[in-house]
């Protein structure tokens, strides 16, 4: 669990800088679009709330095992991440397949 947590830190810096990179290109246009009406927002917005909640909790699985035992109860945090996560590709995808006229 812990080596899987390293690929997820180095997964999190690549997201983090890819979205910073995103919102630098975002500003630089001077045609002003509304973040909802953008699917490529709801792809990376599931992407941050996922890596940013999860990060900390895969990095410490092994001491909140070691101190508590039970991991269940932290679990939880990563499936509801999760689901958000798919939630938001979900709508994000819906978004882009939208046809305009």
């Amino acid at each position: 669990m812990k080596i899987e947590a390293y690929h997820l830190a180095l997964e999190t810096i690549f997201v983090f800088t890819y979205t910073v990179l995103w919102f630098k290109d975002l500003f630089k246009k001077t045609e002003i679009v509304p973040l909802w009406q953008n699917p490529d927002f709801y792809f990376i917005t599931g992407n941050v709330l996922y890596f940013a909640g999860c990060i900390f909790l895969f990095l410490f699985i092994d001491v909140i095992y070691k101190s508590s035992g039970l991991i269940s109860k932290y679990w939880i945090l990563a499936l509801f991440l999760g689901a958000v996560m798919r939630i938001m590709m979900i709508i994000g995808l819906l978004k882009a397949t939208k046809k305009y006229n």
